[in-house]
């Protein structure tokens, strides 16, 4: 990946290329006596404060290069007596120096470490400066400052107007030297920031404040924080760096491309052996097509991908025999690999950059903030097929809900191309159930068949691995329902990445949904109720509804009517269609089968607020008819329907 904001412990981290100087953290003997005014701005779980907070952003030139500084200070106290607080800044690899100093640090902590996930295993090419305070009394005031320092100022691409904690007052200052030609783009701004622009003789001065800024909180099923909080983007033009040189940077997106291209320059690629042992890898393939497949999945499944940030912020790729060799890299290496591998065996492939859908941004806007991705693009014939070797579960021309539709900048030589990747269908991301049972004792048994695609069968294998290949567990987990006591009873496909689907089927059991009243039986026909649980809170969220991809539940189960019985009541058929999903039942009887069939279609991912009323109206007709039961009663006996027209005519 390449410089991006993320969240580590619910904190927010700036992730850029970065060297931090004059590193203080102090605590001074100061407290906040009226501290209990605040409390009916803070959320119930909510215990510290940010007082005040500022950040102040200033350009340097020298030997034709332009520095950004960015100096941080944060007050802050807390509600209650003896709590703890702590915030992250990720640092890169390539700084220059890394001082600390403490001033008073009675109860404050400066640790450095490097970021690694919690069993110890390589995570990413950061390092991680933890800044901690904590408190004995209520009102107690500790202030954490640093100050960053970015050798070339368009690594600090972006900053967001937010904070983790509720913040009285924040204070953005950006000084803008009249040497330095650049832009700063507004996203996602409310009437609660208030925007000044100074004009001094030498330099503009941009200040954004705002005051009682809530918690940033992070909403389930929502877009990443770039879509709904206030961002500011930086768009560097050029620079005059001495009186007769001025230098270009990125006021179009063929610049940010030919920067792209001078750190690929850079790199001394070694592709004898590699091609070598690529041809000895696609000997069987007949033609280019099978060649690009087995090359894409031999990546897939050979070389771990690791968000490793390495080299010019994470944005030089790496060196594709050393990506072959040491079997991990990050995007851009393993695009890279793919690249140079299907080259070698005649298949023209560029390197492709692109913003996931984690971003808002796009070329019109050229900034490095645009990309934080880089995949392979392949030309077969007429035919451009994007390939993303950090998903391992997906074959060639299925595309995961990260990028499809998202605009992309491929190589081409001394021009790029803008292009966007294709959008998906519904289709290829289905979920489809199949279940055969009958009534035994009181119970529904037969058999039930899941089936997977696209994405959707990338999160079960990945949710698999995560499990340590652990079937059972991970069925549970995933909602799974009738399974058999024993594994070996559970029937698995291949679990390639290079099939389209897999499948899981099993003897099914299951008695809770049928009842047995008066001799009648009552059962609700549909067994997994996808979205079942997809209304929206209106009063409480304040983020779109974001639901990942665009999807398929098709459903379909079988019932064996049992002898002497008959169907005495079935629901009306459903049907809703709008521009976000669809939504159908049938059910239909056919000698002694009734089968019920269900279609789920998630054409939309992403509900506005707008429409969450008109949602939730939609979820509630869904939640009913899945509540629907199907009534079965007794067939009356032949002796007894005689005798009763007798009395009948008496």
């Amino acid at each position: 990946m390449f410089k991006r904001f993320i969240r580590k412990k619910g904190v927010l981290i700036l992730l850029a290329l970065l060297t931090l100087n004059s590193f203080y953290v102090s605590a001074k003997e100061e407290k906040i006596k009226d501290i209990e005014q605040y409390l009916p701005l803070l959320e119930p779980e909510e215990n510290h404060i940010v007082i005040k907070s500022t950040q102040e952003i200033v350009f340097d030139k020298s030997d034709g290069n332009v520095s950004a500084n960015m100096s941080v200070s944060k007050k802050y106290t807390s509600v209650r007596y003896g709590d703890y607080y702590a915030t992250y800044v990720a640092y890169d690899n390539e700084s220059n120096s890394i001082n600390s100093e403490v001033v008073t640090a009675p109860r404050i902590g400066i640790r450095h470490s490097s970021n690694t996930t919690s069993d110890g295993i390589f995570y990413d090419g950061y390092n991680i400066c933890t800044l901690s305070y904590s408190t004995i009394q209520k009102g107690d005031v500790a202030t954490i400052s640093y100050k960053v320092n970015y050798p070339k100022m368009f690594y600090l691409s972006r900053i967001l107007l937010t904070e983790d904690l509720f913040t009285l007052n924040k204070v953005v200052k950006i000084s803008v030297p009249s040497w330095l030609n650049m832009e700063i783009k507004e996203f996602n701004f409310n009437s609660s920031i208030k925007k000044t622009i100074t004009n001094k003789k030498n330099e503009t001065i941009y200040t954004y404040s705002i005051d009682n800024l809530k918690a940033y909180k992070s909403e389930n099923r929502s877009r990443s924080i770039s879509w709904n909080q206030p961002s500011l983007l930086f768009v560097y033009k050029s620079a005059n760096v001495s009186k007769n040189k001025e230098v270009e940077f990125f006021p179009t997106a063929q610049k940010q491309y030919e920067w792209y291209q001078s750190l690929i320059a850079q790199n001394v690629e070694i592709t004898d052996s590699l091609c070598t042992e690529t041809k000895q890898i696609t000997a069987d393939c007949k033609n280019d097509k099978e060649k690009l497949a087995t090359i894409y999945e031999w990546v897939q499944s050979n070389i771990r991908y690791i968000a490793f940030e390495d080299g010019m912020a994470g944005y030089r790729p790496q060196i594709a025999h050393e990506v072959f060799d040491n079997k991990y890299g990050d995007c851009k290496g393993m695009a890279n690999l793919l690249c140079k591998m299907l080259g070698c065996v005649g298949i023209d492939a560029r390197l492709t950059w692109l913003g996931t859908n984690d971003i808002p941004y796009d070329y019109s806007t050229p900034s490095l903030a645009v990309d934080n991705h880089a995949i392979c693009a392949a030309i077969l014939g007429k035919d451009t097929i994007y390939l993303d070797a950090t998903n391992q579960y997906l074959t060639v021309g299925v595309y995961p809900s990260s990028i499809e539709g998202r605009p992309a900048m491929v190589s081409n030589g001394v021009n790029c191309i803008l292009t966007r990747i294709p959008e998906v269908s519904p289709k290829q991301n289905t979920d489809s159930v199949s279940i055969k049972f009958a009534i035994d004792q009181n119970k529904l048994k037969g058999t039930l068949k899941n089936t997977f695609k696209g994405d959707n069968k990338a999160r079960f294998l990945s949710l698999l691995e995560d499990n340590d290949n652990e079937l059972m567990s991970t069925l549970h987990s995933s909602g799974f329902i009738g399974l058999p006591e024993k594994e070996r009873n559970i029937k698995v496909s291949s679990l390639s990445a290079s099939d389209s689907t897999i499948s899981i089927e099993y003897p099914f059991e299951d008695r809770s949904d049928l009842i047995l009243a008066d001799g009648k039986y009552y059962l609700s026909m549909d067994l997994w109720q996808n979205m079942i649980y997809g209304d929206v809170d209106i009063e409480k969220r304040t983020t779109d509804l974001f639901l990942k991809n665009k999807k398929v539940y098709s459903y379909v189960a079988e019932l064996e009517i049992p002898a002497n019985y008959t169907v005495s009541y079935k629901p009306a058929n459903k049907n809703i269609d709008n521009p976000n999903f669809s939504f159908n039942t049938q059910y239909i009887i056919k000698g002694n089968k009734l089968t019920y069939k269900r279609n789920l279609t998630i054409k939309n991912p992403l509900i506005k607020k707008e429409q969450f009323k008109e949602w939730n109206n939609d979820i509630k007709q869904i939640k009913a008819s899945y509540l629907e039961q199907v009534v079965l009663s007794k067939t009356a006996d032949k002796k007894q329907v005689s005798k009763s027209k007798k009395n009948n005519k008496k």
